[in-house]
């Protein structure tokens, strides 16, 4: 008898135990599952700029949507709509009469098994009046007719048309080797553009650089049209390097005129003036001194003064021997 319960108290140990083995190990899976399929689970949607920042831009613009709470496998339904109204975002109606424009872009999109969706993709032209704020509305494809979407919390607010301009004010005429100021409003959302002045209808680029547009959509360079440049008129092409579709030209903006070449200026030769000769003038000779032998100038002069000291004492020696001969007669 002892055996016997000893034998059953074991074999009813063994079932509570293996019960209890399946329990932990499939009750995880069975509430991760469950997590997604719940009756009642509000499915959301989100949009974003893959790169951040405010939700504005034009048609083409990039944009991230993503969604959770869908169901598994499935897929849903992208729309844009400008009413911030929930209630007239739901599955099988009327898109239309609820004010549902199609994603044009991304019609549709694949749920995952875990009910959640991500695509990147542009912002469509069926969605694009200017400061008009836009939401994104996902229906699921496998719920039952006028079931709730999600409708997102954010909007993608459209901005008005890019402008571009030149300086000085277009259509403006510059010489080779001049600079311009090109500038522009609405680039948004802010990412690195090409500024290029080109030739009208044909390929190439005169001169090209890059610039950067601020949290406002402006921006502003300064290009210089290389000395070599062709005379001639040309137009200025602004593009977004991410977004080739949003993009400006003006035509014919800038005249480049022909460099002026100098003209040489003829130099007249002198003119030979007419020389008088001159007029000789009579001179008087200089009187000649009586020529005298030896010596220089100086020595003859010397000598006519010891002359005429001794000529002067004998005259005067002969008038005292004079005198006094006279006197004895």
């Amino acid at each position: 008898m002892f055996k016997h319960l000893i034998h059953h108290l074991t074999i009813l140990f063994s079932c509570i135990a293996g019960l209890f083995i399946i329990m932990y190990v499939q009750l995880p899976f069975a509430y991760a599952a469950s997590a997604t399929t719940l009756p009642g689970a509000a499915p959301q949607v989100t949009v974003s700029l893959p790169g951040g920042g405010p939700l504005v831009g034009h048609p083409g613009t990039k944009v991230h949507i993503a969604g959770t709470g869908f169901t598994p496998s499935s897929m849903a339904a992208l729309y844009t709509t400008p009413t911030n109204d929930p209630a007239k975002c739901k599955s099988g109606a009327d898109p239309a009469g609820l004010g549902l424009t199609s994603f044009a872009t991304k019609p549709t999109v694949a749920v995952q098994a875990d009910g959640t969706f991500q695509v990147d993709t542009t912002w469509p032209n069926s969605a694009a009046t200017a400061t008009t704020p836009y939401y994104v509305c996902a229906t699921d494809g496998s719920a039952a007719p006028g079931s709730p979407g999600a409708l997102s919390a954010t909007s993608f607010t459209v901005a008005q048309p890019v402008t571009i301009q030149v300086t000085p004010q277009s259509p403006t005429t510059v010489l080779p080797g001049s600079q311009v100021t090109v500038s522009g409003t609405q680039w948004l959302p802010p990412q690195t553009l090409t500024v290029a002045i080109v030739p009208p209808g044909a390929a190439g680029v005169v001169v090209s650089d890059h610039a950067t547009p601020d949290a406002n959509g402006n921006f502003s360079i300064m290009l210089t049209i290389p000395s070599t440049t062709a005379a001639g008129t040309y137009s200025v092409s602004v593009s977004a390097d991410g977004e080739p579709t949003m993009k400006a030209t003006l035509a014919n903006a800038v005249t480049v005129s022909a460099a002026a070449t100098p003209t040489p200026t003829a130099t007249a030769a002198p003119s030979p003036t007419a020389t008088t000769a001159p007029t000789p003038t009579a001179t008087t000779p200089p009187s000649t001194p009586p020529p005298t032998s030896g010596g220089g100038s100086g020595g003859m002069t010397i000598l006519i003064f010891a002359l005429g000291g001794i000529g002067a004492v004998l005259i005067i020696v002969g008038i005292v021997l004079f005198a006094a001969y006279s006197r004895a007669q």
